[in-house]
């Protein structure tokens, strides 16, 4: 497992973030999923398939790793829904997923035909017309339902579908049964306040990600990021490869806000004494340029990292031009 996959995973697993997500991709924000009403389940997906050929049983054991899976319990009045719920964590773009979370989605089931056939058969249930499946018309399964989460910065391109994967006429498709995403991409969602949790907040700099007019906008207007969980802005810099500094609240949060405004600040500082360099005497200036483009030129590309911008945003945000940066390089390297 790589570095971020465990990381996303940590994440997600929190029950809190776990209903979160449940609540915006399958009920529109409305707080249905609570964190009291998940039970942890085993992320292997297995079945053990038998298979008859010329009077022989053949086990085809089939085996496939979620990233987490979990029952969920929904009490509303007198009703009450059972479902599993599987999320499923992309860094990257797969353009086979819709295969794959139909493959998971199945052998959830067939391990649920398969265990209810045992219960039957183990109480004298089966009678003839449900030998072959061991099931009776009375028996139900537990819907299954796969969330993909997204957590990448561009468009999400591949299908989101099975018919987006087929090549066929529309006749054919008339029985050919679909499998659609259940897909969460930053970059499409228009309305982040659905999220109780901060992740809405992680979701809304992934959106706006290498853009530092949106990104400065989502700080000074949203007020979640003064009061942010630690856990998600270490998830932040690692998605993003910033690094946003922990600047904690009295009561353990981080002011991400605060952060910002700091990064922004010693930017402008920054600016500043380079303007101040610029108008001292000849003789020290003379001394001293090779120290300061070395220093120029370091701030634009820590900048440039820090705040996963391009190095064109960091040379305007210091309020130079390329053409100063270029000049800055190229008399330090001698190209």
């Amino acid at each position: 497992m790589g570095r971020m996959d465990t990381i996303t995973k940590s994440y997600v697993r929190q029950p809190d973030v776990f209903a979160d997500i449940c609540n915006y991709a399958l009920f529109n924000g409305n707080r249905i999923v609570t964190p009291d009403c998940l039970t942890e389940r085993d992320p292997n997906e297995l079945n053990v398939i038998f298979k008859t050929s010329d009077n022989k049983d053949i086990i085809i054991p089939t085996q496939k790793m979620r990233d987490i899976l979990r029952s969920v319990v929904i009490m509303n009045d007198s009703n009450t829904t059972y479902m599993i719920v599987g999320i499923e964590n992309q860094t990257d773009v797969h353009y086979a997923m819709p295969v794959r979370n139909m493959l998971y989605d199945a052998l959830n089931y067939s391990a649920q035909t398969t265990a209810l056939a045992k219960n039957n058969r183990a109480d004298s249930k089966s009678s003839d017309y449900d030998f072959l499946s061991g099931l009776n018309n009375m028996d139900k399964l537990t819907p299954v339902i796969t969330i993909t989460l997204y957590w990448g910065t561009d468009i999400w391109d591949a299908p989101r579908s099975l018919f987006d994967m087929i090549e066929a006429s529309p006749l054919l498709k008339n029985y050919i049964s679909d499998y659609k995403l259940n897909l969460i991409v930053p970059s499409e969602i228009t309305d982040f306040d659905k999220f109780a949790t901060d992740i809405g907040c992680v979701l809304n700099l992934i959106s706006a990600s290498g853009d530092m007019s949106k990104t400065s906008k989502i700080f000074k207007t949203n007020e979640k990021f003064a009061h942010i969980d630690r856990d998600a802005v270490i998830l932040i810099n690692q998605l993003l490869n910033t690094n946003y500094k922990i600047i904690e609240n009295k009561g353990g949060t981080v002011n991400m806000c605060k952060a910002w405004d700091d990064a922004m600040e010693q930017s402008k500082e920054v600016g500043r004494s380079e303007g101040r360099s610029e108008g001292r005497s000849e003789g020290r200036r003379e001394g001293r340029l090779e120290g300061l483009l070395e220093a120029f030129v370091e701030n634009v590309e820590t900048l440039s990292c820090n705040m996963n911008i391009s190095i064109e945003q960091a040379v305007v945000n210091l309020g130079k031009t390329m053409t100063d940066y270029e000049m800055a390089k190229k008399s330090i390297t001698g190209l």
